[in-house]
């Protein structure tokens, strides 16, 4: 259940996805805006409103869903955090001192994914990338007291 307010309560009623369904909807996240709606597992960005022409009451109805909820943006999702927690992990001082070098600036993600395969790591970088984004999800979940089994 969630609380809009403190005098109301609301019961959710959605059935208990695996969280490969939520790393799923997180992959889709594109943008700043959106939700998620726990019933179908289905992610809806700020462009739903306009490509399916709802009015003002329709859009009303969807924010009143208390199935669904919004998800962090990508900006909160930080894979730039990622991209230099995975480079301090690596043991290699010569590749770490190269990814380095290709995260400074901007262009970072570009010249990030292009070391990545000069420095024969891509394999390992996903690997990890993976994991943060499963912690992230699992974070978010729980956050949100939303239930989901592995």
């Amino acid at each position: 259940e969630i609380a809009h307010n403190k005098s109301e309560v609301i019961e959710r009623t959605y059935p208990i996805h695996k969280l490969e369904d939520y790393i799923e909807a997180f992959e889709m996240i594109d943008g700043e805006d959106s939700w998620i709606d726990l019933e179908t597992c289905e992610v809806y960005d700020d462009y739903y409103f306009e490509e399916n022409d709802m009015d003002d009451e329709e859009i009303e109805d969807f924010y009143n869903n208390p199935n669904v909820i919004s998800l962090p943006g990508r900006t909160e999702l930080n894979e730039y955090e990622d991209m230099v927690s995975f480079v301090d992990s690596l043991d290699d001082n010569y590749i770490r001192e190269r990814l380095y070098q290709a995260l400074k600036g901007k262009g970072a993600f570009k010249r990030f994914k292009n070391e990545i395969i000069n420095q024969n790591v891509r394999e390992k970088w996903f690997k990890y990338r993976d994991n943060c984004l499963r912690q992230k999800v699992i974070n978010w979940l729980e956050e949100n007291e939303v239930e989901y089994e592995e």
